[in-house]
């Protein structure tokens, strides 16, 4: 069975090591904007997420509904230049967010 104590990184490194990467992947949320717009009638939401760097590729863009009878989520990835399609999405009203890992 595996062991923490007998593990070659040392127990304080490896908190700062978890304390950096989860500051890292803060920033990285933090600092990626997201600008969707609704597509006309035909329930999709497409857009381009940017960092301070460029535009994001390969993030997620997911979105997300409680408007629905039941709990409703659609996750696309970013292309090349950043871009996303949410394609045939219900009607509702959607909170829309990104996740990536830098």
């Amino acid at each position: 069975m595996f062991s923490f104590e007998k593990s070659l990184i040392p127990k304080d490194s490896r908190l700062q090591l978890a304390e950096r990467a989860a500051c890292v992947t803060l920033l990285v949320l933090l600092s990626v904007s997201v600008y969707a717009q609704p597509q006309g009638g035909n329930g999709s939401i497409e857009g381009l997420v940017q960092s301070g760097n460029g535009s994001e590729a390969g993030v997620w863009v997911i979105a997300e509904t409680d408007d629905l009878p039941t709990h409703f989520i659609k996750i696309v990835v970013t292309d090349d230049d950043g871009r996303f399609v949410l394609p045939e999405l219900p009607d509702a009203l959607y909170k829309v967010w990104v996740r990536g890992y830098g």
